[in-house]
């Protein structure tokens, strides 16, 4: 071997030895963080089932535990309810019932909790279902694009959570 030889050899060693730890470290923090998000997102979910309610109070706080984690999260909330609704015959006459999911999405809880009164109120039986994605780029990641070269754009951290509302406190 040649002197070049043994420094291109040299330099890629070193790259490797610094590279490869802190990848390492970076998909660790990744693992970490996701547990932090999953946590953070039962609970709101949890708080909501047993309260009955999504308080302005509630969601703000679950936006800063989220922040702790030092990402940009989308959001999306659904509630669905079960409502009753008479079904008519030709003549106009109710002959039963049946039930029918409806569905409210993040924009419309948010404005009630935001704009309306603070409270977007939910009955004993509707479900919840919160979903929470990074919208930015992890450390892992953007050690895995710059370091590597090796195109990593997706979401990273990704959490459901789902219950159904109790009759516990409301």
């Amino acid at each position: 071997m040649n002197v070049i030889e043994k420094a291109i050899v040299l330099i890629i060693a070193i790259a490797v030895m610094y590279i490869a730890p802190t990848l390492l470290k970076a998909e660790s923090q990744d693992q970490i963080t996701q547990s932090v998000v999953y946590q953070d997102t039962s609970n709101f979910v949890d708080t909501v089932c047993t309260e009955g309610k999504i308080t302005q109070t509630e969601y703000l706080k679950f936006i800063n535990e989220l922040d702790t984690t030092g990402l940009l999260y989308d959001i999306k909330i659904t509630v669905g309810h079960q409502t009753v609704v008479p079904v008519y015959k030709d003549d106009g006459t109710v002959c039963s019932t049946e039930s029918v999911d409806m569905f409210s999405y993040t924009d419309e809880i948010l404005e009630s909790v935001f704009q309306t009164d603070g409270i977007y109120t939910l009955s004993k039986g509707d479900s919840i279902s919160v979903t929470v994605a990074n919208r930015d780029l992890t450390l892992a990641q953007r050690l895995t694009i710059y370091g590597l070269g090796v195109a990593d754009y997706g979401t990273k951290i990704l959490v459901k959570s789902g219950g159904v509302v109790r009759d516990e406190s409301f």
